[in-house]
């Protein structure tokens, strides 16, 4: 991207960021704290109360609570007991966080701002490994951070890196794959911006089917 646009690049932490320029709102108090339990308590209460009419139908036709599974039952769990004012404190905090990112690092009155995100750590993901107990991500966490702001996002694959599978003992490969995020509103600059730093670094546009994310030549 910064050879395709010529354009300044800058590595950013929101916690540091935040550390040197925290919102008012904050009073000094670091992300962490200021934040803590805030997706937890907006999104758990929503998933939760977004369910009443469809539990009570359920329980009132069956005369038992509906089976669902872990995740969602967790979910419901952790929802019904947090109050509409701790959600709605939440939901605050979610708006000084946004209009924070806004103005601190997109910097929407004043540049064109991409934000380059990566999306996890590339490693094997086997599936015959159970998945770990359900947790509530927190609201800094990159997954958040476009619907959060109401952003546009794309994810894409970028290349793919070898490594041996326990389950077929040969070298496979993995996708390497990041997210571009641009300021609200701007979703076919987006769109454009990625198509181009594509076209021009030569990569392909396309993805293949099978072991490789490139059709083979």
């Amino acid at each position: 991207m910064a050879n395709c646009y010529q354009t300044f690049v800058r590595k950013l932490s929101l916690k540091e960021l935040w550390s040197s320029q925290p919102p008012k709102e904050a009073k000094n108090r670091s992300m962490e704290v200021y934040l803590k339990e805030a997706g937890k308590d907006s999104f758990m209460y929503d998933s939760y109360h977004r369910d009443d009419e469809f539990r009570e139908r359920y329980e009132a036709q069956y005369h038992k609570a509906p089976l669902v599974n872990r995740v969602t039952q967790w979910r419901w769990d952790v929802g019904s007991k947090i109050s509409k004012a701790a959600r709605d404190h939440a939901v605050f905090k979610m708006e000084v966080y946004k209009e924070w990112v806004l103005q601190s690092v997109l910097q929407v009155q004043q540049e064109t701002t991409l934000v380059v995100l990566p999306v996890m750590d590339v490693e094997p993901n086997y599936r015959d490994t159970l998945p770990g107990p359900p947790f509530s991500q927190d609201v800094w966490d990159s997954l958040w951070l476009s619907p959060v702001l109401g952003a546009p996002e794309i994810t894409v694959p970028v290349g793919e890196v070898p490594y041996l599978s326990r389950i077929s003992n040969k070298r496979e490969m993995l996708p390497v794959a990041i997210s571009w995020l641009s300021r609200p509103g701007s979703d076919t600059m987006l769109a454009r911006t990625v198509t181009r730093c594509f076209e021009e670094s030569k990569r392909s546009l396309t993805v293949a089917a099978g072991s490789s994310i490139y059709a083979p030549r």
